[in-house]
């Protein structure tokens, strides 16, 4: 999870903009999910596909979500299959290759019992252990057989999942049946797993997601000779995306990648939305496009030298979502626009020079791309004051806030163009009547129908990226966690919705960083990176003490490593300047503009004092996988703290410096040094 703050330099909240969750579902999909947790998720399924000489290669890679310590898929294979296992960097690969990655949504099945009658037995072909997968080929029998093997198995498949096995069974399909087993719960990133079957067509298994309870969003790879398509019936009826096409030839070291496409070099990603999973009527078939034609171009990114290859979309939409998606008071803030306090602008600033989130996007979204919007939700419904109309000297009482209820249309259309996109950027926050003089609130959760909007498109599949202006930091839902990215924008002023924009699409660097800390929960208040040592525990009865995201908090588009802290000098005089250097290493693909913050410990003082301070920071550049090293600097003359008499001094003796990308104890690196009398 990425946090930024956004003020006069703006900020980004993520290295990858796409990640989609979802909700519970009865099939993923290519396949049927089984556990005995009800619970089970697959947060993430991603699939490589191609042909070549009769023989079909599907790998798939799932990312798990369980309490459970045995989940299954079942896939149907046309022939049987082989099961190997293959390597998680395939799929780093394919999105570096094919960038913006986009990952499909979760979906899971819940689980009743089903009586299996008596039936022909399917036939074991291979058994494989793959890490934690259990891989089991089978093939013949019928569907009151497979299902009494399944169950006996502990595939404890709905009613609705089952019956989608035997259009497969009738038609002489195999089943591959994957188990995940383990001595405790497994949760997590499964390594892919590679299939291979005889087929005389490229096809992707899809019958058995009929049974899905969920909108399903499905993200191929799909290797050929030519940029390929689908061809199958139910195409005509679903969102299909080709998100991107080229050759990839001599642009990948990947084992499988290189062994697959030296005869099918051509990648297209291909992505369908299904918002009716029962209208699945047929698998995925694909075969050559019209046309070879790329779908995405080669440029040199912003800041960028012209020899950094970025690979930008020609085409793709972005749903920009939510109640302050074109609000353009809540951009301003208090005490500005419309708020009732700028009497000089009694009707609000001038629309045409404030862009909101909503504009920002279509001002700089690329050539062919297309925005679409839907409110979403409400944040207030403004009511008379209970107090009365009028206070005892007759001046007017304005109306107040009251939270406003969930519109079941609107929500459902906020779902659907969240479900059509590519992206989803819902803006939430707060409004005028909630900052501001005597507009304290008892609650930082997000107002009104807010939440129940988030919840709702994190499930769709479609990544989010959750934007909030606000006049002050929110607590947040779980929902919030499982977008792509959280941009702190606060009000970000005229100018601060093409930020914004500029800032998702990855056309600026991003710099900003938290100068408060968010808490997790109201009751952790107040919340500072600053706080005094010595309190007893380190934690609430029912919640940790540490901010949900601390000061100093905030990523960009590149990951920076922190090594080899060293004080130059670790003796200093009162009026001396303890000198020291760390060394940065930028392990990402885009330059990095990175914040090094350098705080100071105390070690023993005479009164109680400041766990740590922020004594010093610098932002220093650091191009792709370069190192730099980064010279501190810190007077001693700063390591000061007010004794009892209210003086301001310098206690000698031990000290430690503290470096890194924000003040939570993980992320920094430690150095002694000592202040002598």
């Amino acid at each position: 999870m990425h946090v930024v703050r956004m003020t006069v330099a703006t900020a980004l909240a993520t290295g990858m903009l796409f990640v989609a969750p979802g909700d519970p579902a009865g099939a993923c999909a290519c396949g049927g999910i089984v556990s005995h947790d009800q619970d089970a998720r697959v947060t993430g399924e991603q699939a490589l596909i191609a042909t070549h000489g009769g023989t079909e290669t599907i790998v798939m890679r799932l990312d798990l979500e369980s309490v459970a310590d045995n989940a299954a898929l079942i896939i149907p294979t046309p022939t049987p299959a082989t099961a190997t296992q293959a390597k998680p960097a395939l799929f780093d690969e394919l999105a570096r290759l094919s960038a913006p990655r986009v990952r499909p949504g979760r979906n899971n099945t819940d689980l009743d019992e089903v009586a299996a009658a008596p039936g022909a037995a399917p036939v074991v072909v291979a058994q494989v252990q793959l890490g934690p997968l259990e891989a089991t080929t089978l093939t013949g029998g019928d569907l009151a057989g497979v299902r009494q093997w399944l169950d006996s198995h502990g595939y404890r498949l709905r009613p609705e999942v089952s019956a989608q096995l035997d259009p497969y069974l009738r038609q002489g399909w195999s089943f591959v049946a994957m188990r995940l087993t383990g001595e405790k719960p497994l949760s997590g990133q499964i390594d892919p797993v590679k299939l291979q079957f005889a087929s005389d067509r490229l096809v992707y298994p899809m019958r058995m997601s009929a049974a899905a309870k969920n909108p399903q969003r499905v993200v191929i790879y799909a290797l050929g000779e030519h940029r390929m398509q689908r061809t199958d019936a139910d195409a005509g009826r679903q969102n299909v995306a080709v998100d991107f096409a080229g050759s990839i030839a001599g642009r990948t070291t990947d084992e499988t990648l290189t062994e697959l496409s030296a005869t099918n070099p051509y990648l297209t990603r291909i992505t369908t939305a299904i918002p009716d999973p029962a209208s699945i009527t047929d698998d995925f078939t694909f075969g050559p496009a019209p046309s070879d034609e790329p779908f995405q171009q080669v440029i040199g990114g912003p800041g960028e030298s012209d020899d950094t290859p970025v690979w930008v979309p020609v085409a793709a939409t972005v749903a920009v979502i939510g109640p302050n998606a074109d609000d353009p008071d809540v951009m301003l803030g208090d005490w500005a626009g419309s708020s009732g306090q700028a009497d000089w602008m009694p009707d609000g600033q001038p629309r045409e020079l404030v862009e909101t989130v909503l504009d920002g996007f279509r001002a700089v979204v690329p050539a062919g791309w297309t925005v679409t919007t839907a409110r979403g939700a409400d944040i207030q419904v403004l009511v008379p004051d209970p107090e009365g109309a009028f206070f005892p000297d007759g001046e007017i009482r304005r109306p107040v806030f009251s939270p406003a209820p969930v519109d079941a249309e609107m929500l459902a259309a906020a779902v659907a163009a969240a479900l059509a996109a590519d992206l989803a950027v819902v803006v939430l926050g707060d409004t005028v009547a909630l900052n501001g003089e005597y507009k304290s609130t008892a609650t930082l959760d997000l107002q009104g129908a807010q939440i129940a909007l988030l919840d709702a498109l994190v499930t769709t599949s479609t990544p989010v990226v959750v934007v909030l202006v606000q006049g002050k930091p929110s607590t947040l839902p779980a929902s919030a966690l499982r977008a792509a990215a959280i941009i702190e924008a606060f009000n970000p002023g005229m100018r601060g919705g093409r930020a914004v924009a500029e800032l998702v699409l990855g056309l600026i660097e991003p710099t900003g960083r938290l100068p408060i800390s968010v808490p997790r929960h109201v009751g952790q208040q107040p919340v500072y990176y600053n706080q005094l040592r010595g309190q007893h525990g380190n934690r609430y009865a029912d919640l940790t003490q540490e901010p949900q995201f601390v000061f100093g908090d905030g990523l960009s588009y590149s990951t920076v490593e922190y090594r080899d802290l060293r004080v130059i000098d670790p003796v200093v005089a009162p009026d001396g300047v303890v000198r020291a250097q760390v060394t940065l290493t930028n392990t990402g693909s885009r330059p990095a503009v990175e914040t090094v913050q350098a705080y100071v410990r105390d070690v023993v003082t005479s009164v109680t004092w400041a766990d740590k301070e922020l004594k010093a920071w610098r932002q220093v550049s650091v191009a792709a996988g370069e190192s730099v090293t980064v010279e501190i600097e810190v007077a001693a003359a700063d390591c000061t703290i007010v004794t009892g008499n209210a003086r301001r001094v310098v206690e000698p003796g031990a000290f430690e410096l503290l470096v890194g990308r924000s003040s939570r104890e993980r992320d920094l690196l430690r150095a002694a040094f000592t202040v002598t009398d």
